[in-house]
């Protein structure tokens, strides 16, 4: 790995903790309702219980399904402003770069091949931090 490919590696874990912090709230609460309705299941099975201890546990379930909810809302949210944020210092970096190499460079290659980069090869990045990476975070949060 390159020191630019390094460096844009820490930007965005730098930028990702917010993000992943949700992500692991909103797996914690996603779990929650499995092991509600489990004790829910076990209290209805093993013993006389009384209707006011199942009604505490359905509210509790609702709260970790409303709570899961909000954490998806703003973990999404989240992921998707810190993307834009990294495209936009990705392509001005870029940019930066192009502007300190020779004529010559820009003669040996077309501006649509640049143009291409800059637009459709930076946009792929997008998919991974938005889509790609709470993914990855949730699906080995959960296990664990």
């Amino acid at each position: 790995m390159n020191r630019n490919q390094s460096h844009l590696l820490r930007k965005v874990k730098r930028k990702g903790r917010s993000t992943t912090t949700l992500i692991l709230l909103q797996t914690i609460c996603g779990a929650m309702p499995m092991l509600i309705i489990a004790e829910m299941i076990n209290l209805m099975t093993h013993r006389d219980t009384e209707a006011g201890i199942l009604l505490i546990y359905c509210l509790l379930l609702t709260a970790a399904l409303m709570m899961k909810a909000l954490f998806y809302g703003l973990s999404a949210k989240s992921a998707h402003s810190k993307a834009y944020e990294t495209l936009t210092e990705l392509r001005f970096e870029i940019i930066a770069k192009l502007k300190k190499l020779p004529l010559s460079f820009f003669k040996d290659h077309r501006s649509g091949e640049l143009s291409a980069i800059i637009d459709h090869d930076v946009e792929q990045v997008e998919v991974y931090l938005a889509h790609g990476m709470p993914e990855i975070t949730a699906a080995t949060a959960l296990p664990a």
